[in-house]
């Protein structure tokens, strides 16, 4: 028998590995329910549907180490090469034209369509030459127009026809005219009677010369009158067609006779639309023409001045040197100073400063259009009035009456500049310079006695202008400078003791003055740059693009 002790042993061992049997079993089983029931509540989405299954190539576990970076090869694809079109030899002497179409069409495995009213001979010699050329110069002897659709080749006389063409230009018309008067003399008109009949008349001293330059922009007018030239037929023409399309064909040569111009070509400006009547071998004339017109009048120029006024120190009183600018070189048409560099703005005022005090009056910037004016205006209009005295003369009855009138004047102050640029083929900018600063150095009253007598003052605002007027040859992005305007300004301060430096004779001796005079010169700095893509994100706006973005709220 066995002791209580080891029947206490007994019992926990055998519950200790009954335990572990239970688990055990628990374990398997739940091993193989997995192979009969797989886990599918893990691959379902929240709608109720099961996820596609992902299966992962060549997964890295954590353990393995990174790969390396593998770098794309070039890959370098094999040249196209197009297939070579057939080529064809001819010759034909005095061979009527519609027996050596079909011929050319039969040998090339294209079907023909001819049009009624293809006549006449043709000699020609083509030697391994493509269809479409052989086709081309048998049209331009012949007077035809042919074209190939698919495996079919139309041929028809070349007949008048309306087009329409597109182009995309404004409708405006602009006349600009530019006057520069400068008259120095002094004149004076007298006039009076003397034994009845003699008259004396003024007289008149000095020298005025007037430059005058008009500039007329009438595009759409322009145009229409150019158009007209190109499509009217010559004579030669006029009557090859009238032969083959008999009663049509004179119908359509005396539309397109020069008699009558005005039913060969209509213009309507405010949508941008020309229709054209004339003969397909001027309608390709006309085609080349508007689109190098059009390519040409689209060309945009931003143009940026800057107007820079020194104060020139003593050691050059004489004006800037500019021999120490480095590259320069001379491109006025005129006699001004104007010379061009391949510098910033930014540098041109820091090299301005070694001569003095430098003080930036504006700096506009303005885009325009091919050979079109444009206008900068920064002004302030001083406004100043003009008083007329009209007195009546006293009678018996009634005494004297005096009586005013005033007019209003306005003078503008500051800086205007007209430019007219134009780009050549080359992209050379030819620029036509107008800049004009002006300022009120002080008032004068009229004086006019009439208006003593009333006590009545009309203070009048004396203008200094400064101006420039030049015509400048540049390249793209090159700044041009026009400089030379020297000023003399004289300042006179006087300070001293109250009372006692107004006293006459000896007032000096209580007084100090401070006389000085300070020479000015004026520079103008500007820079033309051809804008042919007008974006701001990717086009030649890029630099300036961070100015003309609109701020979202």
């Amino acid at each position: 028998m066995l002791s209580p002790k080891k029947n206490t042993l007994f019992f926990a061992v055998s519950s200790l590995l009954t335990s572990l049997f239970l688990l055990q079993g628990c374990q398997e089983s739940s091993v193989k329910r997995d192979l009969f029931a797989p886990p599918v509540a893990e691959n379902l989405r929240a709608d109720g549907h099961i996820l596609p299954k992902v299966h992962v190539k060549n997964a890295v576990s954590a353990a393995e180490p990174i790969p390396s970076i593998i770098h794309k090869r070039r890959v370098t694809l094999p040249k196209f090469k197009a297939k070579p079109s057939s080529l064809y030899s001819i010759t034909a002497v005095n061979v009527p034209v519609a027996e050596l179409l079909y011929q050319v069409a039969r040998d090339a495995g294209k079907q023909i369509d001819l049009y009624e009213g293809i006549t006449g001979n043709v000699t020609i010699n083509a030697l391994n030459q493509p269809l479409n050329r052989i086709l081309e110069r048998i049209s331009e002897q012949s007077g035809l127009m042919f074209k190939i659709n698919g495996n079919t080749v139309v041929i028809k006389p070349d007949y008048p026809e309306w087009r329409n063409y597109q182009v995309d230009y404004v409708n405006i018309s602009k006349t600009t005219t530019d006057s520069i008067d400068m008259k120095m003399s002094v004149s004076s008109n007298s006039s009076g009677k003397s034994g009845g009949n003699t008259k004396s008349g003024g007289s008149k001293s000095g020298s005025s010369t007037q430059i005058k330059v008009t500039s007329e922009h009438d595009f759409w007018s322009r145009l229409k009158e150019n158009i007209e030239v190109l499509a009217v037929l010559d004579p030669m023409e006029s009557k090859t067609v009238s032969l083959q399309g008999g009663k049509q064909g004179s119908k359509a040569s005396t539309r397109g006779s020069g008699s009558s111009k005005s039913q060969v070509a209509i213009i309507n400006p405010e949508v941008g639309v020309i229709s054209v009547y004339t003969t397909d071998k001027k309608h390709k004339a006309i085609k080349r023409y508007i689109d190098q017109v059009s390519k040409r009048a689209q060309n945009q120029v931003l143009i940026e001045a800057t107007i820079v006024e020194v104060r020139l120190s003593d050691e050059y009183r004489a004006g800037i040197d500019w021999s120490n600018f480095g590259s320069l070189s001379f491109t006025s048409e005129s006699g001004l100073t104007s010379l061009t560099a391949n510098t910033n703005v930014l540098q041109n005022v820091a090299f301005l400063q070694t001569f003095g005090d430098t003080k930036v009056l504006s700096s506009p910037k303005i885009m325009a259009i091919n050979n079109q004016t444009a206008l900068i205006k920064v002004v302030e209009n001083q406004v100043y009035f003009t008083v007329d005295v009209n007195t009546t003369a006293a009678t018996n009855t009634s005494p004297s009456i005096t009586s005013y009138s005033t007019e209003v004047h306005t003078v503008p102050i500051g800086f205007t500049m007209s430019i007219t640029p134009f780009v050549g083929e080359d992209d050379t900018i030819t620029l036509n310079v107008r800049p004009t600063i002006s300022k009120v150095e002080e008032y004068r009253n009229d004086p006019n006695p009439e208006l003593a007598k009333a006590n009545v003052e009309s203070p009048i605002p004396i203008v200094q202008e400064k101006e420039m007027s030049s015509v400048l040859r540049l390249r793209d992005k090159q700044t041009a400078i026009l400089g030379g305007l020297i000023q003399d300004q004289n300042f006179q301060n006087r300070k001293g003791l109250p009372w006692l430096s107004d006293i006459p004779a000896v007032g000096d001796l209580f007084s100090q003055r401070d006389d000085r005079t300070v020479k000015t010169e004026l520079v103008i700095f500007i820079r033309p740059t051809i804008i042919k893509n007008p974006d701001i994100d990717h086009g030649d706006l890029r630099p300036v693009g961070r100015f003309l973005r609109s701020v979202s709220p």
